[in-house]
């Protein structure tokens, strides 16, 4: 009886050493408007995994999408539709087939971000194409953020110090696939040019991976005056540097207009400050004609009476009133004391003379 019970136990631990649920660090990532990328640690003896997925939980219903057979720790599952809720669950096999892992169930939304599948940035050709023009043809759309008259090394493929300087860079209208440089001469009709850029990127914010991809060799021509002047009236590129100096020229405008708007502020400022010392010169005007009236009441009561004052000549009549006045007799306190000893002494040689009598 216990050999049997023994024995069921050893079959029990060796069937649960063979089959483990875990979740191996199973996770969803990056998710898109059609796939949802998965990354996983690798488990003991599985040598392929799968994952089964679909829109129910597989604790009620069995999932009826899977993916194909994976040897690596990672995978993107794509056809998915977008804003979409899954449910996924790794399995593992070894090497006969058996399926000896099963990870716990998670579940994740695939996104409304769409994605841009896109080449890696390289030189697909060089021509030249007037007497000091170098065409450029990349096999992506080249980034108009930045001047790159300083990213492009060339020179003549026997004599190394042959080198050519890039005067001017610009970017095709048309096609910003295209770039065309201007040199600071014109190359050698038949001798071979090789042209190096060192930094370039595309709309993608990719910068050009040095070597292979960033190389081109382009042979000398000889160009026609036809050629020439049929290529200077294309109007298809556009200049960095004017693009930079145009963007400077904003800057000094924006800079202009400040310092208009400024000074127009200014100038309002001195207007209020005009305009308030008018009001102030106004008050005062007010005042005096105010004290005028007051003295032209006061002058119709004395001897210049019949006085008429009008607006246009306050100033003149107040100043000539004021010196009527100063010419008027002055009565004060000290004049009055005067006249009271005055009178005490007509009032004492009186009585002196009358007692005399």
């Amino acid at each position: 009886m216990n050999k049997i019970i023994l024995s069921k136990i050893f079959v029990f631990l060796v069937l649960f050493s063979s089959f483990s649920i875990s979740n191996a660090d199973f996770k969803a990532t990056n998710p898109t408007s059609n796939s949802i990328s998965f990354s996983w640690t690798a488990i003991e003896n599985v040598f392929i995994y799968k994952i089964l997925y679909g829109l129910d939980s597989s604790k009620t219903v069995k999932y009826d999408k899977e993916s194909d057979y994976i040897e690596k720790t990672s995978y993107t599952l794509y056809d998915l539709v977008s804003k979409t809720n899954y449910y996924f669950t790794l399995v593992g096999y070894d090497e006969t087939g058996k399926e000896i892992y099963k990870s716990s169930e998670i579940s994740a939304s695939t996104s409304d971000k769409k994605v841009v599948n896109f080449e890696s940035l390289f030189i697909e050709d060089a021509v030249q194409v007037s007497k000091n023009k170098i065409e450029l043809l990349f096999s992506n759309e080249i980034s108009d953020l930045n001047n790159y008259d300083r990213e492009f090394k060339i020179e003549n493929v026997k004599n190394p110090n042959d080198v050519f300087e890039v005067k001017d860079t610009a970017i095709s209208l048309e096609n910003k696939k295209n770039l065309l440089l201007t040199l600071d001469k014109e190359p050698v009709v038949g001798q071979d040019y090789k042209l190096i850029v060192l930094n370039i990127r595309d709309i993608y914010d990719q910068n050009i991976e040095f070597g292979v991809n960033s190389e081109a060799i382009f042979k000398g021509v000889e160009i026609t005056q036809e050629q020439e002047s049929k290529f200077i009236s294309n109007k298809d590129y556009f200049s960095f540097s004017e693009l930079n100096s145009a963007g400077t020229n904003d800057k000094d405008t924006s800079s202009n207009n400040v310092n208009s708007t400024t000074t127009s502020s200014t100038n309002e400022d001195k207007k209020d400050t005009v305009n308030q010392l008018d009001d102030k010169n106004n008050d005062n005007q007010i005042t005096s004609t105010t004290t005028s009236v007051v003295v032209t009441n006061t002058i119709e009561s004395g001897n210049l009476a019949g006085v008429e004052l009008n607006s246009a000549n306050v100033g003149n009549t107040v100043l000539s009133e004021s010196e009527e006045i100063s010419k008027l007799p002055v009565t004060g306190p000290e004049q009055i004391i005067f006249v009271l000893i005055a009178i005490l002494l007509s009032g004492f040689i009186y009585i002196y003379k009358f007692i005399r009598s």
